[in-house]
């Protein structure tokens, strides 16, 4: 970066730290009804009104566009009552949107609850129904973020819970809400149901604008559904546990499948071989017992007692429960296991309380990876459960695991275990489909099947899925007339190729999300690792940039890293950085908030919401203007893998897991090469990377010092430092950054122009650790809070930080800002021994950000 006179930049610093007993937190809220002109205020970059270019297009040079400019978004999701927030809210919450950088809202989980949470009626068990005031709430906020420059991501499936009501099938009402969303990929009722709903929203006149949705180009695009695939669903094990109604489905559209595959019963057994399953010896030398090789592991106050039932049952009476699943466990040492081999596990058992537990086969030594798993629902009566295995490699030393036994106090009986490779088999006795009798494949009992069984299987679910998509998308666009892009769902719900027929690839990603050890979304059970992810970059980004379709646009809809993680504030700027430097055409955090009643709380809103989050608020300035200015530019080298569609199929059939359909591990690429390359998938030879201009990388993610990583960005607008100091200064270009002594050791430090055309300011944002009064770790790993989030205001670290500038010290002058982003008192400038112009951010100055002019 180079600093002239009058430069106009920003500085934006963030040291994010525990709370030091020498430097105490101090009080410090980001008003939630703050637009007040300062220095810190982007909205004079937004469209005004969103839309004034004309509609958004997504362009065959894979990006979006207005007009004949591109246009990067960036902003956050609006979930439950926020999607339909009081008139008075929304006018004051789309105006500081603007002044954060926000030009676009994904409009999320409208459809989730009844009004006044959502858009909904549900009223008589129905779901069909707009309520006439949550619509004309959406109506106005639409209307106040239009005003404001700000596009809108509209969401058509959600978490909509369909009713009998609606003329289905009861059964429907006993299926879990993320499981109704894939029952409409090849069950009719359903789809007409969703596509009742996109018309009734879409074509519903705005009477604020004048326009419906269809003809506004304020909207950005719209998704068709949140999270979901039928393979996603049916690698899970959801499938299989649907309504007999709705497997009945399912397993007429295979059989009707096979009949037009193949010609007849005996062209199916030709292509699958034929014959009964031939099951070898049990690999387990002794039966269920309380004596070795059979061993209970108990750990961090999870406790049972455990005895034996004559000769090959137990008895598990869980007397504390478990905090994780791991935590208690009853296992089989001393197992081999081939790679590629079936195994079959049969046991018999029952609980007093109806309980989820986990078999599975794993590494029995560092890094105990985890081989193969199903879960297993344990009833109150006696059953046999039967579970077939199978692990891609060899492993000489595994051990078989029953886990997720302390969920609750329970007492849980297992009995007459066994563990017998078996056979592969193809078309069984009796099945001809022809007559409706080859059964749905269960996730359970897949890997029974040979390999062409199962490819038929896949290939089967990933033709009715895109059967769903492109009826979806071309109902939009040629019955609706929807104009903008539309997307189709994330990238690892389901996969590269179905979703290239959409306009826009989706993903979503976080670092430490909440981990529920008990009842899912326990607000008060409940576990984020404290991490800083600058030490595990790949782990996160790479799952984002493998999902990048050459000739497509690419955006990530779904992004953070949950609070109370101390290290939190890194989650924009890693995720803009990231995202610039693999060409990213949007970037959403998650979420805005999900209540519009609390966002004048003036506290952390629990894991998610960054209204209220001053760190997180404050780094979405820099990471404004990193990703939708362009300030990192991408990647010069780039990386390509060829996946055309019978090579993603083959790849699901044999790698394929819920949530993970195109992942690293998955396409077998690594997550380390995203770090520096521009990554683009080749669905056919036609689309090709875009090249761009030769430069050294901009960003650059260094973890050569365990644990004490650091991802540096070095451009000529932007420069900055995210991660653990460990004693070093970074110059970048002609500034140089060091970060202070600080509890933690960890620091970003970020330097940006801010308006490079104008005479102006320089801002310095300086966060660390953000917690609320009053707030109560539960343990001393800083992992949790239960329901101890404690009260307003929300406090932060002052953070110490030494930046040397190249202009001259006699030019510059510095401020400490107030929580709206004014003048508040006057910070020291010394010279160094060359002239050049020393801030020392931090304690006595009681703030996040600071302003410095450059004369």
């Amino acid at each position: 970066m180079i600093f002239k006179p009058a430069a106009a930049m920003l500085i934006a610093v963030t040291l994010i730290q525990a709370a030091s007993a020498a430097e105490p937190l101090v009080p410090f809220v980001l008003p939630w009804d703050d637009a007040s002109a300062a220095t810190v205020d982007l909205s004079s970059w937004n469209h005004t009104p969103a839309g004034k270019f004309g509609f958004v297009q997504a362009k065959p040079d894979g990006h979006l566009y207005v007009g004949d400019q591109r246009i990067r978004f960036i902003g956050s999701n609006v979930t439950f009552s926020m999607s339909v927030p009081d008139p008075a809210v929304a006018d004051k919450a789309a105006a500081r949107m603007a002044k954060f950088g926000f030009n676009c809202i994904r409009f999320h989980h409208m459809d989730s609850s009844a009004f006044p949470r959502g858009i909904l009626a549900y009223d008589n068990h129905s779901s069909r129904k707009l309520h006439p005031e949550g619509l004309a709430r959406f109506d106005h906020f639409f209307a106040a973020l239009k005003a404001h420059g700000i596009y809108s991501n509209i969401n058509l499936l959600v978490g909509r819970k369909f009713k009998a009501g609606d003329g289905l099938d009861k059964s429907i009402e006993q299926v879990d809400w993320k499981s109704l969303k894939s029952i409409g990929m090849f069950y009719q009722p359903v789809r007409d149901l969703q596509k009742e709903y996109a018309r009734d929203l879409l074509t519903h006149r705005n009477p604020e604008t004048g326009l419906t949705y269809v003809e506004d180009p304020a909207v950005a695009m719209v998704e068709i559904a949140n999270e979901t695939g039928l393979l996603h669903d049916w690698f899970g094990g959801k499938i299989d546990e649907l309504p007999e109604h709705f497997r009945n489905d399912i397993q007429r559209q295979w059989n009707a499948w096979l009949a037009k595959r193949y010609p007849s019963a005996a062209a199916v057994r030709d292509a699958w071989g034929a014959g009964e399953p031939v099951l070898s010896d049990s690999l387990l030398t002794a039966p269920i017992s309380v004596n070795k090789p059979w061993y209970s592991e108990q750990h961090h106050g999870a406790r049972a007692t455990i005895t034996p039932q004559g000769d090959s049952a137990i008895r598990i009476v869980v007397t504390s429960p478990a905090a994780e699943r791991w935590h208690l466990k009853y296992d089989y040492s001393s197992l081999k296991i081939k790679g590629g081999q079936p195994y079959r596990l049969s046991f018999r058992a029952r609980a007093d309380k109806p309980i989820t537990i986990t078999a599975s086969i794993n590494m029995a030594h560092e890094p105990w990876q985890g081989l193969a798993y199903a879960p297993v629902e344990i009833t109150d009566q006696w059953q046999t459960y039967q579970v077939t295995f199978e692990s891609n490699t060899d492993e000489p030393d595994a051990r078989l695991e029953f886990s997720n036994l302390g969920e609750v106090l329970n007492t849980i009986e297992l009995a007459d275990v066994s563990l017998r490779p078996t056979t592969r088999t193809g078309l069984l006795d009796g099945e001809d489909p022809t007559k409706n009798t080859v059964p749905m494949f269960t996730k359970s009992d897949f890997a029974a099947r040979i390999e062409a069984a199962r490819r038929d299987w896949v290939q089967f679910l990933w033709e009715t899925e895109r059967d769903y998509w492109n009826d979806m998308r071309n109902y939009l666009i040629n019955e609706l007339h929807v104009k903008v892009p539309v997307v189709g769902t994330i990238v690892n719900t389901s996969t590269p190729n179905l979703m290239a027929d959409m306009d826009i690839i989706d993903t979503h990603a976080y670092w430490q999300h909440p981990h529920f050890p008990g009842r899912p979304w326990d607000p008060g059970n409940w576990i984020v690792k404290n991490e800083s992810m600058v030490d595990w970059p790949p782990a996160t980004l790479g799952r984002l940039g493998v999902a990048h379709v050459a000739g497509k646009p690419i955006i990530c809809t779904e992004y953070n890293h949950a609070a109370p993680n101390t290290y939190s504030s890194e989650a924009p700027l890693m995720l803009a950085a990231f995202a610039a430097a693999q060409d990213f055409d949007g970037i959403f955090m998650y979420s805005y908030s999900h209540a519009w009643e609390d966002i004048d709380a003036n506290m952390i809103m629990r894991w998610f919401d960054i209204a209220q989050h001053p760190t997180k608020m404050a780094n979405m300035i820099p990471a404004t203007t990193m990703f939708r200015r362009g300030d990192v530019a991408p990647f010069t080298e780039t990386a390509t893998l060829d996946l055309p569609p019978a090579v993603e199929i083959d790849m699901v059939t044999q790698r394929g897991r819920s949530w993970r359909l195109a992942d690293p591990d998955m396409l077998q690429v690594d997550p380390t090469m995203l770090l520096d390359h521009r990554f683009n998938l080749l669905l056919d030879q036609d689309a090709r990377p875009v090249a761009v201009e030769t430069r050294p990388n901009q960003v650059t993610f260094d973890t050569s010092r365990p644990n004490k990583g650091v991802m540096l960005v070095d451009s000529p607008s932007t420069r900055g430092v995210v991660g653990f100091a460990d004693g070093r200064s970074f110059k970048l270009g002609d500034t140089v950054i060091t970060p202070r002594p600080n509890s933690q050791d960890w620091s970003t430090i970020m330097i940006t122009r801010l308006q490079p055309d104008k005479a102006s300011n320089l801002l310095i944002v300086a966060t660390g650790t953000a917690e609320n009064t009053d707030w109560k770790w539960t343990n001393d790993k800083h992992e949790s809070l239960g329901n101890n989030w404690g009260k307003a205001p929300s406090l932060i670290e002052v953070i110490p930080a030494k930046i040397t500038l190249p202009a001259k010290a006699g030019k510059v002058s510095c401020w400490a800002l107030d929580q709206r982003g004014q003048r508040a008192e006057p910070v020291k400038v010394i010279a160094d021994g060359d002239g050049r112009a020393v801030i020392e951010i931090g304690p006595p100055h009681k703030t996040l950000w600071y302003e410095v002019e450059v004369k």
